[in-house]
């Protein structure tokens, strides 16, 4: 809480929600997380200083950098007018982070889920302190989320039609996600999904990470939504942030108090940035749900999706090509286009994105995106497969078949695994 505001009120909510919805343009960012270790050492994280060390400095593209709990690094664009020209900034940052990293001994790796080690965060900040406690609570997929995955989140303005817009981007969210899962090993292991990293998110705290209920009016499902959904931490002017175990949704502080004090309007805002469902509201729509993937299949992602949002066709084919798998978010993570239901709805939704991209004059990014098509979804497969594939076809490690496994090391660092080596095409 804020001591120098005044205790929230309903009105104060509305406020901040309407905003959340607020028509705008169709103005495209991408943010881009990669897992990093360090060359030739899949099984070790780097240590936090060196990557920050190996990330100082600005980007050519005005990118900005973040580090993530378990040592991931994030690049965002700004927002751009089209899909194409924030691709092309993020290639000309990612050069740049690319050759910094290397500078320093440090490998990307373009996956959604760390095939090797086991969670171990790097980074001590009060909001990552309070999101492990509270994750705690429900089990281990907090810690994998927080440090063992990565994603490509792709955020797109309202445009002028904020209501068909939200309804389109949630009920192709699980088609998207299927389509593009790339995370299947975890642990030296092959976990199941496709997705270890939806799966992941799947078992988190519900109230945060779940779909809100897609109302007539977004606003109202957003409304509740947040309401509903626990409290992650209380944050004091005077000292650290006060962890709140759940359950203790944040409706409740609103109607009863806490010891610390009534919610104002910057902790109501705050809120906000701790729900994490597979399509968030900013003012833009923020998509999820997707896993890192490597190039050709992260430009595919960022073209097809945006183009399905911001052509009035495309989005009408897409919906209903998505009839029937709008709410398969486990059938997603779990099998991925091996579910026909939703090989088929990603193959009609990326001809559709494919036929946009095509009346808006980028033909090589619809020659890309039907070539995803007919390898991917139209053979029942995803870039999990190839990791799966990879995986299966290297030889394992001669000293790590007989040994059992280890226990976390204290200082964070993953022992080392039973595994094999972190496929060579996402690396």
């Amino acid at each position: 809480m804020e001591a120098d505001e005044r205790p929230l009120t309903p009105a104060d909510i509305d406020d901040v929600v309407d905003r959340c919805f607020a028509a705008g343009d169709d103005r495209v960012g991408v943010e881009v997380e990669w897992l990093l270790h360090p060359v030739g050492a899949p099984d070790r994280r780097p240590r936090l200083s060196e990557i920050e060390r190996a990330v100082e400095g600005s980007l050519d593209a005005g990118g900005s950098i973040t580090i993530e709990p378990g040592g991931q690094v994030e690049l965002s664009t700004s927002p751009h007018a089209t899909a194409r020209l924030a691709l092309e900034a993020l290639r000309t940052d990612t050069a740049r982070l690319h050759e910094r990293l290397a500078a320093h001994g440090i490998e990307p790796v373009a996956i959604g889920a760390d095939p090797v080690r086991r969670p171990g965060r790097l980074v001590d900040a009060p909001r990552y302190r309070a999101m492990e406690a509270s994750f705690d609570h429900g089990g281990p997929e907090g810690r994998r989320m927080m440090c063992n995955t990565a994603s490509i989140q792709l955020n797109v303005g309202h445009g002028p039609e904020p209501r068909r817009r939200w309804r389109l981007a949630n009920a192709i969210g699980p088609t998207v996600a299927a389509c593009f899962a790339n995370a299947p090993i975890a642990e030296g292991l092959p976990s199941g999904h496709r997705s270890v990293r939806q799966a992941a998110w799947l078992a988190i705290d519900p109230s945060r990470t779940r779909q809100p209920q897609l109302t007539a009016d977004p606003r109202d499902g957003w409304r509740d939504f947040a309401l509903d959904a626990n409290v992650l931490l209380i944050r004091r002017p005077d000292r650290d942030a006060v962890t709140v175990a759940p359950p203790f949704p944040f409706r409740r502080w609103l109607e009863e108090g806490h010891a610390v004090g009534a919610p104002t309007g910057a902790d109501f805002r705050y809120h906000l940035t701790t729900l994490f469902p597979p399509v968030r509201a900013r003012g833009w729509l923020e998509l999820r749900m997707i896993d890192a993937v490597p190039e050709p299949a992260r430009d595919v992602v960022v073209a097809a999706v945006t183009a399905l949002l911001v052509d009035d066709d495309a989005g009408a084919e897409a919906l209903e090509a998505v009839a029937g798998v709008e709410d398969a978010w486990d059938a997603a993570a779990r099998c991925g286009p091996t579910d026909p239901r939703l090989a088929t709805a990603g193959v009609r939704c990326l001809s559709a994105a494919a036929a946009a991209l095509r009346r808006g004059g980028d033909g090589a990014l619809a020659d890309a995106v039907d070539e995803f098509a007919d390898r991917y979804p139209a053979e029942g497969r995803c870039p999990a497969d190839d990791v799966l594939a990879e995986w299966a076809a290297a030889p394992p490690r001669p000293a790590a078949r007989s040994r059992p496994a280890a226990p976390p090391r204290p200082d964070g660092q993953a022992p080392p695994p039973q595994t094999r080596p972190i496929p060579r095409s996402h690396a």
